[in-house]
């Protein structure tokens, strides 16, 4: 465990080490100490002698929805205009005519996140009991979605989109498909973290699917990312693009932080609930996510977490999130933060569907103030609800122990007055 730490530590140091020829200096010492690092790792893990928490590699959608006691679940492959693949779930209703609903997970996320926890209902059950046709989309880039009808996921231009292009194509996609698979003229949507965004790209760009969106439920919506890690990671955007660039096509790390075993088994060795280092994973994950209280915990949370997550993104999406949280507009990437004519912010008036915001008290990627804005911003604000518990993460939207009764009845409380205004109006 020494021995990891030790490494650990120098893979930090040398990553923020200022590179020299566009990065070429340290590109070979960084990719040793990580080699190193998950060799390392996995020799522990080895050690360590007992099972996985969650198997490696993870499990597919069947075995989740198993785990979650759902009766059946099927995967279907959808392809986007411009050649991607993405990967859509589908937790299939009781009942014929159930209204779909599309769930989008976060940055960095795929729809494991939805599906997570097993002892408690999470939101896909709860839509799922609550009579609701259930779609949970996996974006491009993302380790569900990493197919290309032309392109290889290793192909640096694989990885050339922002959220421009998950908002106005992915997200159009997956709607047309499963309306025209169900025979609906409409769904709900819902939405958590970079899933807000999104979701507010595809409906102001692409008005017309206004029409088929009855409600959309923004959960954590991180628009202008107010985290000090974030706002470092940003700014490191902004000053050191040239080589970070550079660095990437030298290490050709075009995914960023993808999903790898190395994370599992980090997780795995490192974080269990009984591991003498439990606190300080807490004090890492929370750092970047917010507060959790105890009692909304999982069990085995940040072990489970690592299994799938981080799964990937790329430099346009946090070029575009550095664009969003330093000049404090909500505009397409364009040439980046300095470019000398950025294009016009994203046209929030053009929204039509009703939406709703849900966010919480601790959660640390986002700040309160900032809901306030996105309420004025909103012409029909359907719902505007601060979870009533005192600590509330950004990662307890998707694992609380009690997120279905503070929370999920909520939201599907007012998907049921949609449909009830579709129906009657």
């Amino acid at each position: 465990m020494a021995r990891i730490s030790v490494l650990l530590l120098l893979f930090g140091a040398c990553a923020l080490c200022p590179s020299t020829a566009n990065g070429q200096a340290m590109a070979p010492i960084l990719s040793l100490l990580f080699n190193s690092l998950q060799q390392q790792v996995k020799i522990a893990r080895q050690r360590q002698g007992v099972d996985f928490i969650v198997p490696e590699p993870p499990p597919n959608l069947l075995e989740q929805c198993r785990l979650a006691r759902l009766q059946s679940c099927e995967t279907h492959f959808v392809q986007t205009p411009d050649g991607y693949i993405l990967e859509l779930h589908h937790i299939p209703p009781a009942t014929a005519g159930a209204i779909p609903v599309l769930v989008l997970h976060g940055n960095f996320g795929t729809s494991d996140g939805f599906l997570m926890r097993t002892d408690q209902p999470n939101l896909a059950t709860s839509l799922h009991e609550a009579g609701y046709d259930v779609w949970l989309g996996n974006w491009r880039g993302s380790f569900r979605s990493k197919r290309h009808v032309r392109l290889n996921s290793s192909d640096p231009a694989f990885y050339n989109f922002s959220m421009q292009d998950i908002g106005g194509i992915d997200v159009p996609t997956f709607i047309d498909f499963i309306l025209d698979r169900t025979g609906q003229p409409s769904l709900h949507l819902i939405s958590h973290s970079m899933g807000c965004p999104v979701t507010l790209i595809a409906l102001s760009t692409r008005p017309e699917y206004n029409a088929k969106v009855r409600f959309a439920a923004l959960m954590a919506p991180v628009i202008w990312p107010r985290n000090t890690l974030q706002v470092l990671a940003t700014l490191l955007f902004d000053v050191f693009s040239n080589e970070l660039r550079a660095f990437m096509n030298l290490t050709k790390l075009w995914n960023l932080i993808p999903r790898s075993a190395f994370f599992h088994n980090l997780g795995d060795l490192m974080c269990r609930d009984n591991s003498p280092l439990i606190e300080t994973c807490w004090w890492g994950f929370e750092l970047i996510f917010g507060k959790s209280h105890p009692s909304q915990r999982m069990k085995e949370f940040i072990p489970s977490v690592l299994a799938t997550h981080p799964a990937g993104s790329t430099f346009n999406i946090q070029t575009q999130y550095a664009v969003f949280s330093i000049t404090g507009r909500f505009r397409p990437l364009g040439k980046g933060i300095r470019d000398p004519q950025p294009p016009p912010d994203y046209n929030l008036t053009a929204i039509t569907t009703p939406v709703g915001l849900y966010y919480g008290a601790t959660d640390a990627t986002m700040a309160v103030k900032d809901m306030v804005r996105l309420e004025r911003a909103l012409p029909v604000l359907e719902d505007s609800y601060l979870v009533p518990l005192k600590h509330f993460s950004h990662f307890d939207f998707l694992t609380a122990t009690d997120g279905r009764s503070v929370l999920y009845d909520r939201i599907i409380q007012k998907m049921k007055t949609a449909d009830y205004r579709t129906t009657y109006d």
